[in-house]
């Protein structure tokens, strides 16, 4: 909901709007992509982007993958090399 995604707008940037998403793919390495969304402030120390993987690399999210950070940081990459053959979010 922070990131737009292609011509989706983020639905929720609150001071700092997260990056385009469809485009993270043909900029970024993986091996950064992988450091960045498990440790953003890492990466950016200023990022407003929260941490959503825990000191184990287990994600907070643990309804996908049963938290398995390892997958659900390939499902995201996966996800953001289809640009800008994206589906679109869900409203």
């Amino acid at each position: 909901t922070c990131h737009p995604v292609g011509r989706y707008q983020a639905t929720a940037v609150f001071e700092a709007p997260g990056i385009n998403l469809a485009y993270a793919a043909e900029r970024l390495r993986f091996e950064y992509f992988d450091r960045w969304v498990r440790h953003p402030q890492g990466v950016d120390p200023s990022t407003k982007m929260p941490l959503y993987f825990d000191e184990a690399g287990n994600s907070a999210l643990a309804e996908f993958y049963g938290g398995d950070g390892v997958r659900t940081v390939q499902a995201l990459w996966n996800y953001v090399r289809l640009a800008p053959a994206m589906p679109a979010p869900e409203p």
